[in-house]
């Protein structure tokens, strides 16, 4: 569910509803990184995250740029959910680091190494290593239109943000 709030107010973001940095959010309360965390968390009763809940998250980030053309707005949203630092590992699938959060900020790429996408939901990876960053699917899966268990490449600096819809097949 936390990753389902989390990829609504990033689309949410991204279409230009919540305004530049100029104009203060209204009607919420700046909460702390833990309860952003369990006002979002797994498990909540169905209806749990309302509008408010994300108002207030959205307020938690001090209005850092959440506009479509200013700012990093996955950065601004991953300081107040929280995100993981990551170091990419092992040459293939099978011995690459496994990812667990929403958020992935892999720091420490070493040439052909890389990390693998757990089964299902959402999850955002940024490559702030010194080396392209090889992606893999979880098991028996498929990115996009590649081969099932097939890396896919971000650049040093970039990002993306992948969306497992079964456990066979991931998009980004």
């Amino acid at each position: 569910m936390r990753r389902l709030a989390f990829a609504l107010l990033c689309c949410t973001i991204a279409s230009g509803v919540f305004p530049p940095t100029s104009h203060a959010q209204t009607g919420c309360t700046t909460k702390t990184q833990a309860q952003n965390l369990a006002a979002l968390a797994d498990g909540q009763a169905a209806g749990s995250i309302t509008p408010q809940v994300l108002r207030n998250l959205a307020c938690s980030t001090g209005n850092a740029q959440i506009t479509p053309t200013g700012g990093s707005v996955t950065q601004t949203i991953s300081d107040a959910l929280g995100s993981v630092a990551v170091t990419a590992s092992g040459t293939n699938q099978a011995t690459a680091a496994a990812l667990s959060a929403g958020v992935n900020v892999v720091t420490s790429v070493a040439p052909n190494t890389g990390v693998v996408l757990p089964s299902g939901g959402v999850t955002t990876v940024m490559d702030k290593g010194a080396n392209t960053l090889n992606v893999y699917p979880a098991s028996g899966a498929a990115i996009d239109s590649n081969a099932t268990n097939s890396p896919v490449l971000i650049g040093v600096g970039g990002s993306a943000t992948f969306r497992c819809t079964s456990s066979t097949q991931c998009y980004r």
